[in-house]
């Protein structure tokens, strides 16, 4: 588990006004308790996966499709995440185009997704 955390990764927070995501590109951050994060396969990716996980289009899709926490607070949960539809450039680096299938493999769910704790 602790090799997979020590990689280039995405992290968002589980509970949050707007869906924002952030790439820690040396592996370094030890997410924890409050926080989501994603391996991609292909670490060259990162930069494209993070700007369109921050896009208008996959906002709006969370915001639609993801649970409300108190106050109206979007719960980023990771099986919201794994049905998050992909664009097609994107998708070509997956199997599906969905995010589920573009992460890195690991038992028992394909999605690297772990609530973690991380303050922006």
């Amino acid at each position: 588990m602790l090799d997979e955390v020590l990689q280039p990764k995405i992290l968002c927070k589980d509970i949050t006004q707007t869906s924002a995501f952030w790439i820690d590109r040396q592996g370094t951050l030890v997410p924890r308790h409050s926080v989501y994060y994603i391996v991609p396969k292909d670490a060259n990716l990162l930069d494209e996966l993070c700007a369109y996980l921050n896009s208008g289009p996959a906002a709006e899709w969370l915001n639609s499709h993801c649970q409300r926490a108190a106050n109206g607070f979007l719960r980023i949960q990771s099986n919201v995440i794994k049905r998050l539809p992909l664009p097609p450039a994107l998708a070509r680096a997956a199997t599906t185009g969905s995010l589920f299938n573009y992460v890195q493999s690991r038992a028992p769910s394909a999605f690297h997704a772990t609530r973690s704790e991380f303050g922006r």
